[in-house]
């Protein structure tokens, strides 16, 4: 949570926003207790949304997680860990061409 300089007291909820640039949402993709290995990659899908895109998704009841990170998977495509610095790159305009 964000702290106000001038009080040293956490923000209120009204004025925390948005902090980042870019948020990255990651997905542990198995189903089965058995198959699961947190440390493969392959096993996960990430999803990349700028901070506009996250900022126009309908804001839900605090605790609703689950419900977010649904809307976060159908409005951002999944990618593999391999193209995550790209997309990355991407959602923030860093290290690409504006002509394009």
């Amino acid at each position: 949570m964000p702290i106000d300089p001038g009080t040293g007291k956490y923000l209120p909820p009204e004025a925390r926003g948005f902090q980042a640039d870019v948020y990255v949402f990651a997905v542990q993709s198995v189903r089965t207790h058995d198959e699961y290995d947190a440390l493969d990659l392959r096993q996960w899908t990430f999803h990349v949304l700028s901070r506009t895109q996250l900022m126009a998704l309908p804001r839900g009841c605090k605790g609703h997680a689950l419900a977010t990170l649904r809307r976060v998977r159908e409005t951002s495509d999944a990618v593999a860990y391999t193209t995550l610095a790209e997309r990355i790159r991407k959602a923030t305009g860093v290290g690409t061409d504006p002509s394009v």
